[in-house]
């Protein structure tokens, strides 16, 4: 069960009256879930969100996640590094692409803008935002994601501009 929805019922049977201890035996009886003691503390005094330290993504369609997924079918990479960082990464020779990619990820997440670094050695730009939750929703298979990418024109537009970002290429007067 998502640790949102049990969020939810904890903090519900919190209103309700009930106890800690009885709030752990209803969830256990009627959604084979245990919670800790201190889980259920942490949630009612405010102290600790469902998520935890992961940041809340909302899935909701919008032209500038139907670009991040343009992008992420393109040149992006996802990994999880050393610190368990699940890592949404983009390395380009073009500044503004990073830039418009930086920007986009920040709406999406609800973040400041992630910088955008040149690197000498690889003569690349970098962008970079670590997100347990985007990374999962970008690593779907592309028809769980045509909700998002088919769910206006502007959505529409936005995914072919970040695919054709990050795959098309300009060689004399034709895009190609």
């Amino acid at each position: 069960m998502e640790r949102e929805k049990l969020y939810g019922i904890a903090m519900a049977l919190r209103a309700e009256g009930l106890s800690y201890n009885a709030i752990i035996a209803t969830v256990r009886k009627d959604h084979g879930v245990s919670l800790s003691k201190s889980n259920i503390s942490g949630w009612v005094n405010g102290k600790h969100q469902p998520f935890g330290s992961v940041r809340a993504f909302d899935a909701k369609p919008c032209p500038e996640l139907a670009y991040v997924i343009g992008v992420k079918w393109g040149d992006a990479s996802t990994s999880v590094n050393r610190n368990h960082n699940h890592m949404i990464k983009l390395r380009v020779i073009d500044r503004e692409f990073a830039e418009e990619f930086a920007r986009c990820l920040s709406m999406v997440l609800g973040r400041s803008k992630p910088s955008v670094r040149w690197h000498q050695k690889t003569s690349s730009w970098h962008t970079e935002v670590s997100s347990v939750l985007l990374q999962t929703f970008l690593r779907r298979e592309p028809h769980e994601l045509k909700d998002v990418v088919e769910h206006c024109r502007n959505c529409a537009g936005a995914f072919l501009r970040g695919f054709f970002d990050s795959e098309g290429w300009v060689y004399g007067r034709d895009l190609v």
